[in-house]
């Protein structure tokens, strides 16, 4: 067990993190993609690094990332336990585990409306936005989905008590989701507004944790019927 657990984490962590890596190069193709590839595995800020990265570089780390999709595809498939995912790491070689480390690293994410505030009944209203965690191929790794409702007379929210639902989700193998860390809610009834706001925790653990993302979904409906929405990380 020793000797898997120093494998893998000399493959997809470092305690130490370069900021040289980021820097220009004049390498090219694969090994430029690996380069940075390995940078964004062992960032305390994956994302801040892969928006500082240039057109190029970012298509480079895609380049490798795809050399590694389909080993991780199978994985996912085979729906494997943590402790698999770490033994198959272990054995591959060392760019190839890398090339799987990159595709399970969020570096962006894409926020949604599904749907948008809608009248569902003469004074029901609902509004849900979702905030999705993305690799470097635009794959989803994870999803929190928040939905509130709430009714209206026009003035006033009205009874019952507006309601708010959270449904996390997770798409890639290593990822999971370890709950909120904030879940607050304020006005509601004899009110002329109801908020909640949340935020939830996601996690990548390969060994160990290699990223934690807290994204958060501030959603406030009006007695108006409108609503008003904040998406963060």
């Amino acid at each position: 067990m020793k000797k898997i657990f120093a494998l893998v984490l000399s493959v997809v962590m470092m305690l130490t993190i370069s900021s040289s890596v980021f820097a220009h190069s004049s390498d090219q193709g694969k090994g430029r993609g690996m380069e940075l590839s390995e940078a964004l595995v062992k960032s305390k800020n994956a994302m801040v690094d892969w928006k500082n990265l240039t057109d190029a570089e970012k298509e480079s780390v895609r380049d490798f990332a795809r050399e590694g999709a389909p080993l991780l595809q199978e994985y996912s498939r085979s729906l494997m336990s943590e402790k698999d995912l770490q033994n198959k790491l272990a054995a591959l070689p060392e760019d190839q585990a890398l090339a799987v480390m990159i595709n399970l690293i969020q570096v962006d994410f894409v926020e949604g409306t599904e749907p948008t505030a809608s009248l569902t009944s003469v004074t029901t209203y609902s509004a849900e936005k979702y905030y999705k965690g993305t690799n470097a191929l635009g794959g989803e790794l994870f999803r929190l989905t928040h939905k509130i409702t709430w009714r209206s007379d026009g003035d006033w929210i009205v009874s019952p008590a507006p309601s708010r639902e959270i449904t996390p989700s997770t798409s890639m193998i290593g990822w999971s989701y370890e709950g909120t860390t904030t879940d607050d809610q304020r006005g509601g009834v004899d009110y002329n507004f109801y908020e909640s706001n949340v935020i939830g925790h996601f996690k990548l653990n390969v060994v160990y944790d290699v990223q934690n993302v807290y994204p958060r979904i501030f959603l406030k409906g009006r007695a108006s019927g409108v609503y008003d929405y904040i998406i963060s990380w």
